[in-house]
Parts: structure tokens; sequence; C-alpha cells
């Protein structure tokens, strides 16, 4: 009897073969343009991409996590250059989840430093740094202090302009006044927050919530001054509460913590939430009982003719994650060089912005982890957004 394999099947028998064989050997018969390094948010995760992995035990999970070595788990095609060459990206992960890299960021710096090491001996021209892969690296910098060859972009860029997108597309769709609104970014002084507000800031707002820890007040008075600058129409406020977001209509939040910061009591009913956390900032009880509130994913975006033959938990076919689809803008460009690493240039972002409408990049659809938004979603949260605007 003649063994047949699907397309799925062959490409995960392949990819083994890669994960063990010497690198100098692969190199000579598999080539990658391009690759996108991520790791697991959690231990569900783990559950959902390793089959057997619900039936072991929760600190072996752990211990295994904590040792195991990058691999490629995915490779992604249906991406060609600006000459109509084909180019074959791949998805390195490197095992360890979030919590257990909060515990040991020096231990997480080198677990990713490895995943990088793997894409650099295949000779992958650039990688591209998902989740906590660029935080942990202070943007890709700690990466190039131990590898030479491998270029990075952070995805930071293109994510800031499909968060700010987000916005604007909800406020659009929920018909929202933005002079009579308050927006609200936590995690402003991060790389993302900072730059979506700027993004934004030539709406007139009622009034912009910075918030962040206390010991980031610095940076965010020197946000503050820079969005004066070029908008000195907004009121500014600089937060570290969290309770501050009761008096928000719209919340953009892109912080690095492993656990939720926002919970039911803070947030009224009708407000938007352009989440871009992984994982999530918000507790799983506004997903589950919250249905006044819109709350979406931040970065999503859907490349069509792509595909990552990799589930990332997104609703529509194409969708993929904006800091992935930042390095591939970066392939189609032929551009092999660091671009956003460390601190972000809103030029760099609109050069991304204008390369990935060539390439009929979108936001995606409203979604998040549980669901994709509906128009009778979308009209019962504009209703209760109506009726509350009558008392305020």
């Amino acid at each position: 009897m003649r063994l047949k394999l699907n397309s799925n099947q062959f490409m995960s028998v392949r990819l083994f073969f890669i994960s063990i064989f010497p690198k100098k050997i692969v190199r000579l018969f598999i080539k990658y343009d391009y690759a996108f390094l991520v790791h697991p948010r959690d231990m569900k995760d783990v559950d959902k991409y390793v089959p057997f992995a619900r039936f072991i035990p929760q600190k072996v999970k752990e211990f295994i996590s904590c040792h195991l070595w990058p691999v490629i788990v995915s490779e992604i095609t249906g991406l060609k250059d600006i000459t109509g060459k084909s180019l074959i990206g791949c998805i390195i992960a490197c095992p360890v989840v979030t919590s257990l890299l909060m515990k040991d960021k020096e231990r997480a710096t080198n677990k990713i430093i490895e995943a990088a090491k793997l894409a650099e001996l295949l000779n992958i021209k650039i990688i591209g740094l998902g989740a906590l892969t660029s935080s942990f690296t202070n943007g890709g910098l700690k990466i190039l202090e131990k590898l030479k060859k491998i270029k990075i972009t952070s995805g930071h860029g293109f994510t800031s302009y499909i968060v700010a997108q987000h916005v604007l597309g909800a406020i659009k769709k929920m018909e929202i006044n933005t002079s009579q609104s308050v927006i609200a970014v936590v995690g402003a002084a991060g790389s993302i927050g900072s730059n979506s507000i700027k993004l934004l800031v030539d709406n007139k707002f009622a009034e912009i919530i910075l918030i962040d820890v206390e010991r980031k007040k610095k940076t965010l008075d020197e946000l503050k001054i820079e969005l004066s600058l070029i908008n000195s129409k907004n009121e500014i406020i600089i937060s570290s509460e969290i309770c501050d977001l009761k008096r928000a209509d719209i919340i953009i939040t892109a912080t690095n913590t492993p656990e939720a910061l926002i919970y039911s009591e803070n947030l009224k009913p009708g407000v938007i939430i352009v989440d871009d956390a992984q994982p999530t900032d918000i507790d799983d009880e506004v997903y589950k009982s919250r249905n006044d509130v819109l709350l979406l994913e931040g970065g999503v975006v859907n490349t069509p003719n792509i595909n990552c033959h990799f589930d990332f938990g997104l609703k529509e076919k194409g969708d993929i994650f904006s800091c992935l689809g930042e390095v591939m803008v970066l392939a189609y460009l032929g551009y092999y060089s660091n671009y956003n690493i460390g601190k972000l240039q809103i030029e760099k972002i609109k050069m991304i912005e204008e390369t990935s409408k060539k390439l009929h990049f979108t936001p995606g659809k409203f979604q998040n982890y549980y669901k994709l938004y509906s128009d009778e979603d979308i009209n019962s949260i504009k209703k209760i957004i109506i009726e509350r605007n009558k008392y305020e």
C-alpha cells in the first residue's frame, strides 16, 4: 500500500527533517527569504498547536517549554517580490510561553536570540518580530548585538498604522463625534501605543489620556509635548491609573504584561477597545459578559493570496498579524536591511503603509479571540452609544 500525504502532512514531515538535520546541509536544499519569530502566548496555545500536549502535566509542559530549542513551525507561501518572483517565508517559534518569559527576562532574551540564530544559520535575509520578541530584545537591538548577518524589523510600524486604522474604522462605523469623545492609550510610553496616538492626534478629541506605569512618566511628558506640536487643540492628560479608563469612549491598549489589566468595572457601556497586547490586556470576563463593548483585536491585517499554513486564531482566510505583514512588505520590496528597530520614525511607518496598499493588505474585519462581529452586533453597540450620549 502506497502512503499518500496531503500538503499539510507533507509540510509537517519536511519541517521535522529541517529541525533535526545539520543546518549547513539544510540550507543547501531549503531556501527561505524571510522569517517571522513568535512564541506561544499561554499554555492554551501549546495545547492547540501540539495535539498531545493536553495530556501532559502542567509542570512538565513548563519544563519542556523552557528547555526546548527553537523550531520552524510553518512555511508562508503566496508572496511575490516587486519583480513577480515567488518568495517563501517561515514561522520560527521560540517555545517559551509569556508567563515563563516574564519570570526570567535574561533567559527569555537568550531564547529569542536562539530563534534568530536559527534564521541566520539558514541564511534567511530578514526576520520580523512577533508578540513579545520585540519587547524583550529592545526592538531587536539586543539581537543585533549578538548576530551580525541577520536583518530585523520589529513590526511596530505597520502595527501602529493598523491599530490607528481600526480606531478610525470604528469611529466611522459608530458615527462617533471625536470632538466630544475621550480616547485613552494604555501602554502609551511603548512603541505601538505612542505611535498609534501620533497617527490619530490630527483628529480633535475632547481629551486624550496617556496611561502607563509611574516610572515612565518622563517618557509620557515627552510624548505629550510631541502630540501638542502635531495638534495643539487636544487636551492631553497623563495618568498611571487604570480607573481613569472609566471616562474613555475609545481605548487603545498595547502593553507587554502577561496578565489582564482591564476589567469590566473599568469600562462604561458602548466603549470601543482596540487591543494590541499579546497576550490580551483584557480580562476574559469582559469578552464573555460585556455585549455592550466593541472589543477589537488590534493588529489584524487581511492579506489576499497569502497562506501561512498556520492557525493564528483569526477569523477570516488571509488574516495575519500586522507585525508579520511588515516583514512581508519589506521582502516584497527586496529591502533586506534593518528597518523598524529601536525608536520608530513616522516616515518609515508611512512607507510601509503605502507599500502595503500595493499588496492589497487591508485592516481585518472587526473581530476578537471569541467572535467575528456581525452587522447586528455592531448596530446593537451603536444604539447603546447613541443612548448613552443622550445623558452625558
